[in-house]
């Protein structure tokens, strides 16, 4: 809409077609730079789950865009049991690569690997813990948390908890309109007598509308 609330059409500005096997996240920078190089980047842009993870969220950030759409869930058994200590009820002290838990104690050692961290509490210190059952199930280590670059971590954290609030779920259902009128074309593709599910099978087209 304008600003006096007047609904403006939806344009298709840029299109991407590819091989049906190839993973949706790997074609949101390629959607970016496309939109970049016509000078049509946008403020906000609407995806679903396959195009959007820590990394790229951080990426759009970037260069200016409000990368929207729902990332994974956790789907570490503390977070999918709703009473355990997932990451987010860790303080991250990232200059000092330390972690504290919710009871108070701080890691005793980091490694890397590549770009991630890798913290580790003491043996000793998680098996005298009283809430060790809400935490870890390792019997022979303490609780380990394998940690993503910082703004990529920050970016997922905040993500996921935004994504239940009735404001994100409001500023999403644009989506909802943009999905209708793909499945609108794969109706009108059948009336012309093309299998769209069989060519959708094969290829998979990518619009960007505004």
């Amino acid at each position: 809409m304008d600003a006096q609330g007047t609904p403006l059409p939806q344009l298709i500005v840029q299109v991407e077609t590819r091989v049906a096997n190839v993973p949706d996240g790997e074609m949101t920078a390629t959607i970016q730079a496309e939109l970049v190089k016509m000078d049509l980047l946008p403020e906000e842009h609407i995806v679903d789950t396959g195009y959007v993870d820590a990394a790229l969220l951080v990426s759009s950030q970037h260069q200016g865009i409000s990368l929207l759409g729902p990332v994974l869930a956790d789907t570490s058994w503390q977070a999918q049991e709703d009473k355990g200590f997932d990451q987010k009820h860790f303080v991250i002290d990232w200059m000092a690569q330390q972690a504290t838990c919710p009871q108070g104690q701080t890691s005793s050692r980091v490694s890397t690997r590549g770009a991630r961290m890798e913290i580790v509490f003491a043996t000793e210190v998680c098996a005298a813990c009283p809430v060790r059952g809400d935490c870890t199930r390792w019997q022979t280590t303490g609780r380990v948390l394998h940690l993503r670059p910082q703004a990529e971590h920050e970016a997922l954290q905040r993500r996921r908890q935004e994504q239940p609030t009735p404001e994100l779920r409001e500023r999403y259902t644009t989506r909802a309109g943009i999905e209708a009128m793909i499945s609108q074309q794969a109706l009108q593709y059948e009336a012309w007598g093309y299998d769209a599910h069989a060519m959708m099978g094969c290829i998979r087209r990518i619009c960007s509308i505004f």
